[in-house]
């Protein structure tokens, strides 16, 4: 056991020596992507190397896997495993994390229409502008306490 942990320390110990610390370590701007984001056209879809394949997605939410330099060109996973697209910011919207929003006071900016349940159809109800506490999430619709019980408001309603 004991040379068993003097290897592994002597093989930290060359990696540490050897290797500059930035190769431990991912960059900020390398982690800091959305990690879902919506597509509101039909997308092409690219090879990991850059390569157009002809395969394109609908409309729909897609998960972020990779960001590249740029704020348009991601890495998302898809039925066919890793591809990347290329979507500017006026054909995509970028989504908070799932759930990051529970327990959380939002603040509603505007007249927001309340939703019986996690669909675009609405109550025919509205909360004016105040803050209100989320208690639970349904992809973009988010659950909140009203005086007509648990109701469904779109999360891109809220600052």
């Amino acid at each position: 056991m004991k040379k068993l942990a003097r290897y592994i320390y002597r093989i930290a110990l060359f990696a540490a020596v050897l290797l500059p610390s930035s190769s431990f370590a991912a960059e900020p701007s390398e982690i800091a992507f959305p990690e879902k984001i919506i597509l509101h056209e039909i997308t092409p879809l690219y090879s990991p190397n850059g390569s157009a394949t002809g395969l394109a997605l609908a409309p729909q939410d897609v998960t972020v896997i990779a960001m590249k330099g740029n704020s348009i060109d991601y890495t998302i996973d898809t039925w066919v495993g890793p591809m990347n697209i290329s979507v500017p910011d006026t054909k995509a919207e970028k989504r908070r994390p799932d759930g990051i929003l529970v327990g959380k006071t939002v603040q509603l900016n505007k007249v927001t229409p309340l939703h019986y349940g996690p669909t675009y159809f609405a109550s025919g109800a509205a909360l004016a502008p105040q803050s209100v506490k989320v208690t639970g999430q349904n992809g973009i619709y988010l659950s909140v306490e009203t005086w007509l019980g648990i109701m469904f408001i779109d999360e891109r309603d809220i600052q």
